[in-house]
């Protein structure tokens, strides 16, 4: 019995250091040998739980934490633990259950309060999650993550000022905190205070220098205020410490593009995907560098590998659609477009598209009809003016060209001027600049005063 005990201890005690060299298969090996001798020992039952989730094995946890609740339906640490897999799961509503058992066992337990507050913030149930981290907070006012919780809930309600005060109260019990610094600055910049932004932005990156997501988000705030060049810097310096980031490229190929500096930014976006080649944000923006370099055939070959990779993206159809029209790709572009509407007759974007499809047709009163469903929906929508005069400038088929040249030509040259232009016409025709006899001119310059009158002829 003695010796039993002993080789058990040694057991676990080789478990235990088989987790900390995050060995997790030979760790679970031993667990489960340990329960073949002991099976409802709630202890090693835990470390196995525990031993799961580290690993990513949230399933293989679920019978664990179950059986430990089935002998002790109390054990609150144990409702915590499946309530929180539940929740990565997205099996919020069995998160709920098991968390609210946890608060019924224990009500003073916060991190009850806490998971189910995570649990209704995922779910979009805000006002619920708002009431559990509240009581967070009034539990512990040193909760950081409880604050950081309070003030993006906030940001996802658009309610940006009181994001404000909770990432703030946050900073003064860690004034270092750089999820906390981030996240301020994300709600500074959606209230347009973008001097603080940058500020916090910056704090951010102090706090966990060559921060990725901080560097993204910082260069964006660059880029909108065409900072191009910091921009360029700060991305620059994160790809130097992090050559093979898809982000970072992808983030310099943003860079290049605002400053029309196109052969660089398909250089950056086509290493980006050398690096991840099914990366869906770097395509589309590979496929708008190709369509404003004029390269119709290599856009079109990306966004088809795109729509590959997710065919219902109503977001990836519309830009395919408005690179089809560019080439003059008029019927694939209507496919596009039906496709849209036929879902959602309704959308602004895709009737805005259509209105283009039927400029470059030629049939005007069609594109109106489109434009006059548009104002009706969504009056501040006034893409398609600009739009509209784009797809004139570059309309390239024949038929529509066929078309201008019909309206244009039966009209009278000085009725097709505008009043001030038909003004300086008669002037120009009214006034001949005088000319010197030819005789009186150097014979050098009679050649050249007869080639000039040649070719203005």
């Amino acid at each position: 019995m003695g010796e039993t005990k002993t080789d058990n201890k040694l057991i676990l005690d080789r478990a235990k250091a088989a987790v900390l060299a995050h060995d997790y298969m030979l760790a679970a090996r031993l667990y489960k040998n340990l329960l073949k001798d002991d099976p409802t020992n709630e202890n090693l039952l835990n470390d196995l739980g525990s031993l799961y989730q580290k690993s990513g094995r949230d399933a293989d946890a679920i019978p664990i934490y179950k059986q430990i609740i089935s002998e002790s339906p109390d054990n609150v640490d144990a409702l915590n633990h499946l309530g929180g897999i539940y929740r990565r799961l997205k099996k919020f509503d069995q998160s709920i259950d098991v968390l609210e058992k946890a608060i019924i066992a224990d009500e003073n337990n916060i991190q009850s309060f806490y998971n189910l507050g995570f649990t209704y913030k995922l779910m979009g149930n805000y006002e619920e999650a708002l009431q559990c981290f509240n009581r967070v907070v009034e539990e512990n006012q040193e909760d950081v993550l409880a604050y950081n919780h309070l003030g993006s809930i906030y940001a996802l309600q658009n309610k940006h000022e009181d994001a404000v005060s909770s990432y703030q109260r946050g900073l003064k019990v860690d004034p270092n905190h750089p999820i906390l610094h981030l996240n301020l600055a994300k709600s500074y910049e959606k209230l347009g205070r973008l001097d603080l932004a940058a500020n916090e932005y910056e704090a951010s990156l102090r706090s966990k220098p060559g921060w990725l997501e901080a560097i993204d988000s910082y260069a964006d705030l660059m880029l909108s205020r065409n900072m191009t060049k910091n921009a360029a810097d700060l991305v620059g310096q994160a790809i130097m410490l992090n050559p093979q980031n898809v982000k970072m490229h992808a983030k310099m190929g943003d860079v290049y593009t605002r400053q029309n500096g196109y052969d660089d930014a398909e250089a950056e976006y086509n290493t980006a995907l050398k690096w991840d080649p099914d990366n869906k944000r770097v395509l589309s923006s590979l496929a708008d560098v190709y369509d404003l370099h004029g390269k119709s055939k290599d856009a079109i070959h990306t966004m088809s590998h795109y729509e590959k990779l997710d065919p219902e993206n109503k977001e990836m159809l519309k830009q395919y659609a408005k690179i089809l029209l560019t080439a003059d790709k008029l019927s694939a572009a209507n496919k596009k477009i039906n496709q849209i509407l036929e879902e959602n007759p309704d959308d602004i974007q895709a009737l805005n598209l259509l209105g283009q499809y039927y400029i470059c047709c030629g049939e005007d009163n069609k594109a109106e009809s489109c434009f006059e469903q548009i104002k009706t929906a969504d009056p501040d929508y006034t893409a398609y003016y600009r739009d509209s005069a784009a797809t004139v400038r570059r309309a390239t088929s024949r038929k529509r060209r066929k078309t201008l040249r019909s309206i244009w030509k039966p009209i009278p040259r000085m009725q097709r001027q505008s009043p001030c232009l038909r003004k300086a016409t008669k002037s120009r025709t009214a006034y001949r600049r005088p000319t010197m006899p030819t005789k009186s001119l150097a014979p050098w310059t009679r050649t050249t005063a007869s080639t000039a009158k040649e070719s203005a002829a």
